[in-house]
């Protein structure tokens, strides 16, 4: 999965707390990534999912799915 946007908490406790589900971290969105968790739909890295088909969880309507890793 990647990151973006913005959060109630810094990326990299969100990244430990996906990796300690079992989800591995990325800094970039390619076509292997799972999904992209957005905080918001103005950065690049949502518009590049978004062209290449990536899924985009959106962290504010469905954050207590992304923080028990059930997306």
């Amino acid at each position: 999965v990647c990151i973006t946007g913005k959060l109630d908490m810094t990326r990299n406790q969100l990244s430990d707390i996906l990796e300690d589900k079992g989800f591995q971290v990325t800094s970039t969105v390619t076509k292997d990534c799972y999904a992209l968790v957005a905080g918001d739909t103005v950065s690049s890295k949502y518009k590049k999912a978004v062209t290449i088909g990536v899924n985009v969880i959106d962290y504010w309507s469905s954050k207590k799915d992304v923080l028990s890793g059930n997306f």
